[in-house]
């Protein structure tokens, strides 16, 4: 039990700052005798914060190492909470559910993408929808499958739709699925499992047990996006999933075929992993969402017709045209598809306009669909203007920053160095000042140079560059030896910075040093 130890911890925090305020109400702070006691006290109380905390540490690490499984089983199903909550949100945000998800289809890939049969990479039979997924990956016998797919075939959205269905059906002591993002994952310089479990501590916060949970097996990863990292990194990341998986251990890896294919050149296929490959949306496939998802116009004798109908019966009736068969080709992909209906179907837009002949380029109607997707996501709000300034910036962020992973904590990195460095230290300066000049005594400006001091430790501890502590969460050990550089910073300048304002308070720094030497001797 740990109370005993938050109560010993809050009690000395309560004394001391009891005692510091009875000496700044009655003056006697300036003295040498009472600012030595209340200095000691303060250093007391700090050791005894570190030995609690030392002490809990420990005995903390002591008792997971006795975890039985039960307690595992129980923490994987907070974990599983955690994870469902996040998923089924995000699959609401994108409406995946209104009215039904992209019926996709896959087969099997070429088979020298796959492991050999003896390995366990048997091929997967045919199968359609996001549900279907699932049962296809238990009929894998190792339990690792492959999915790959052109840009915007559904990789993600059949990625998600699995992590629900597993966790939808999982039983007591079943592996937890969790999506990982590849795009965060530096293969040459990141062991496989230290960076899972950073990500889930990051993404969970309060889970500190995954570590656990992981060497138990108890989770499932899910690796979306191999295609996402550095082309020099596709073959490092196939080789170190290989040698650290252990074997029987499960996934579901999703990637860009062609990146696959070259990440298997350079590498090696994911050792006995069968392989899908997603399939264009047929034409009729996408006809029936569009024209199911888009608003109802009133027909001839009140039949239910949309916008969607003349333009579909168009591309039937003439097939062969340019404008046709470059409209009919972005609609194989789920990714268009949506936007689409996110332009047209939703804002009563009429969708005639796709039949002009510039839209023949493939290229020109994806530009002409993404540009009026954002005005279309937002046309419900007051704020439509600024959100596409918005995001456009945090794109150019993405771009400069060389990744597709958005970390809002890495946006102060956009700010001038000058404003980022000398911000927090202005800002604490001014409060220094406000106390020095309202309360002008030997404590005042003891507390205004200490408040310095801390400012320029802040300063030192800002220039660092380290990659790990900006990517990965910090805990408290972190936490600790940062705070520990920072009083060592503080305290000298503190005292030096007070000398110099407060000769009261050098001359009280100088007798207290001269008793401490006539102790000595």
């Amino acid at each position: 039990m740990r109370w005993w130890r938050h109560g010993i911890w809050l009690g000395a925090v309560a004394v001391t700052g009891s005692v510091l305020l009875v000496a700044l109400l009655t003056g006697e702070l300036g003295n040498v005798s009472t600012l030595t006691a209340v200095l000691g006290l303060g250093v007391s109380v700090a050791g005894l914060a570190i030995n609690l905390w030392r002490s809990g540490s420990a005995a903390g690490e002591s008792a997971e190492g006795a975890w039985s499984q039960e307690r595992l089983e129980g923490l994987s199903g907070r974990l599983a909470a955690s994870v469902q909550e996040q998923w089924q949100a995000e699959w609401r945000l994108r409406r995946l559910q209104d009215p039904y998800p992209f019926q996709v289809h896959w087969s099997r890939a070429e088979a020298w993408l796959a492991d050999a049969a003896e390995n366990g990479g048997l091929p997967v039979e045919p199968g359609e929808g996001p549900e279907g997924i699932s049962p296809a990956f238990d009929t894998v016998p190792s339990r690792r499958l492959v999915v790959l797919g052109e840009p915007g075939s559904g990789k993600t959205v059949l990625a998600v739709r699995f992590t629900l269905e597993r966790l939808a059906h999982r039983a007591v002591g079943d592996p937890v699925p969790a999506v990982f993002p590849l795009s965060g994952w530096q293969p040459e310089r990141q062991r496989l499992r230290d960076w899972m479990t950073a990500h889930l501590r990051a993404t969970y916060p309060g889970a500190p047990w995954t570590s656990k949970l992981l060497a138990a097996g108890l989770v499932l990863p899910v690796l979306e996006g191999l295609d996402e990292m550095p082309e020099s990194a596709w073959g490092a990341a196939l080789r170190r999933l290989n040698a650290e998986l252990d074997p029987g251990e499960p996934v579901l890896l999703t990637c860009r075929t062609a990146a696959y294919t070259k990440a298997v050149e350079s590498g090696n296929v994911l050792t006995s992993a069968a392989v899908v490959e997603l399939r264009p949306l047929t034409f009729e496939a996408a006809s029936a969402y569009l024209t199911r998802t888009a608003r109802p116009v009133r027909g001839a004798d009140g039949q239910r017709t949309t916008l969607w109908d003349p333009v579909l019966a168009h591309l039937r009736a003439h097939p062969h045209t340019p404008v046709s068969q470059g409209l009919r080709q972005a609609l194989g992909t789920p990714l268009m598809v949506a936007m689409a209906r996110a332009v047209y179907g939703e804002t009563g837009k009429d969708p005639a306009e796709l039949l002009e002949d510039r839209f023949a380029d493939p290229v020109e109607l994806e530009r002409h669909l993404l540009e009026a997707y954002v005005p279309a996501a937002f046309a419900d709000s007051p704020h439509a203007e600024q959100a596409q300034r918005w995001l456009a910036y945090l794109a150019g962020h993405l771009q400069h920053q060389t990744t597709r992973q958005l970390a809002w904590w890495q946006l102060r990195l956009e700010l001038p160095w000058l404003l980022r460095q000398l911000g927090p230290i202005l800002l604490l300066g001014c409060a220094a000042v406000a106390i020095s000049l309202g309360l002008y005594s030997p404590a005042a400006v003891f507390t205004s140079g200490f408040v310095g001091g801390v400012c320029l430790g802040y300063l030192i501890l800002s220039r660092s560059r380290s990659g790990t502590a900006r990517t990965s969460i910090r805990n408290r050990h972190q936490l600790a030896r940062e705070a520990k550089l920072v009083a060592i910073a503080a305290v000298p300048v503190g005292v030096m910075v007070g000398c110099t304002t407060s000769p009261s308070l050098a001359w009280a720094v100088l007798e207290l040093a001269q008793v401490r030497l006539t102790r000595s001797r």
